[in-house]
């Protein structure tokens, strides 16, 4: 927390009403930088449409979302991604014909910023965006130890390694917020493990705020800082792994047992 106590992203009794169902009842959560804030609950507890209103997919019926202090409540898709705000989604999206470096220059479309007549006729200012996006990916895939990957066809990654580069892609948008939806679904355990790895290193190294929505109990408990579960739409408790595994309410709902 900074030091006017203002939260990095903070959710305050949020709800999403879809008709006569209410998706998001009361919800409310805390993410600040540096720290994995995993959400986990059953299916329907309300997970991705509370991902959905932090991102500015689906309108709150009640509540507020604070991002450094300021309300984001109304503001579209694009805005919200505008701040710094990403998300990846449970079956992806890399494009396959392309290779790993091409995905990430795709990641910072919003950057670049010259006309039609300028990308026929390129000017020295297009050389230099371009030059600057290329040297960009470079040590994003550096730092976050996928160089190796960088020129090789999506179409031959492995799961794992395409979760990475996902990851990777929404991170190199200027990103300090990460929603990852699912990013171990479908891999073998040791691959949940390295995935959980590689999100945790990442928030750590690059300083960003990380909250991902898991159903791998294992994977969660092995990396993430902060637990909420959600259950009915309502946040039923917060706490470290520790604190989560012995909570009766998370135990009965959701865990059985840890």
């Amino acid at each position: 927390m900074n030091a006017n106590n203002t939260h990095f992203l903070e959710v305050v009794d949020a709800s999403v009403q879809f008709g006569e169902l209410r998706a998001v009842d009361g919800a409310s959560l805390i993410c600040e930088r540096g720290i994995v804030h995993a959400l986990i609950g059953p299916n329907g507890a309300g997970k991705s449409t509370l991902f959905n209103a932090i991102t500015g997919n689906v309108a709150l019926s009640g509540g507020d979302i604070l991002f450094n202090g300021k309300s984001i409540v109304g503001l579209g898709p694009s805005r919200v991604a505008s701040l710094g705000i990403r998300r990846t989604f449970q079956h992806g999206g890399l494009l396959q014909g392309m290779t790993v470096f091409e995905n990430l220059l795709v990641g910072m479309h919003q950057e670049i910023h010259y006309s039609v007549f300028s990308a026929m006729f390129r000017p020295s200012v297009v050389g230099d965006i371009e030059r600057k996006c290329y040297e960009r990916a470079e040590e994003m895939a550096s730092s976050l130890g996928i160089a190796g990957l960088l020129h090789r066809p999506v179409s031959q990654l492995s799961g794992g390694e395409r979760r990475m580069v996902e990851i990777a892609r929404a991170l190199i948008a200027e990103s300090n917020l990460l929603l990852l939806d699912e990013p171990a679904v479908g891999l073998i355990p040791p691959a949940r493990l390295e995935i959980m790895k590689f999100i945790t290193n990442l928030a750590k190294s690059r300083n960003v705020g990380v909250i991902l929505i898991e159903h791998s109990i294992d994977m969660v408990l092995s990396g993430a800082d902060l637990i909420t579960v959600l259950n009915f739409g309502r946040t039923i408790a917060t706490g470290t792994p520790s604190e989560i595994c012995n909570n009766k309410e998370v135990i009965d709902a959701y865990l059985g047992y840890c």
